[in-house]
């Protein structure tokens, strides 16, 4: 067997420094957008084409959503 194929990577503590990184939670926008005569105001979260998309863009509405609605069908499988 090569050389190289038999060494090993590695990882010692004393020499390294970890990070963790996590977002901050964003604000939404408070005003409304004013289109021509029309107004806009502002929303936490939008479905469109099936995906809901919240102010931060997270996803974390969607996947409660999916995980939900998944919990919801497993037990109408169950009850069969």
């Amino acid at each position: 067997m090569p050389k190289t194929l038999t060494r090993h990577l590695t990882y010692n503590v004393s020499k390294s420094n970890s990070q963790t990184l996590t977002p901050k939670p964003a604000t939404p926008i408070i005003f409304p957008i004013s289109v021509d005569d029309s107004l806009i105001l502002p929303v936490v979260h939008v479905k469109n084409l099936g995906v809901i998309l919240d102010f931060s863009l997270s996803l974390r509405t969607y996947i409660q959503s999916s995980s939900r609605s998944s919990w919801l069908y497993l037990q109408n499988v169950s009850t069969i």
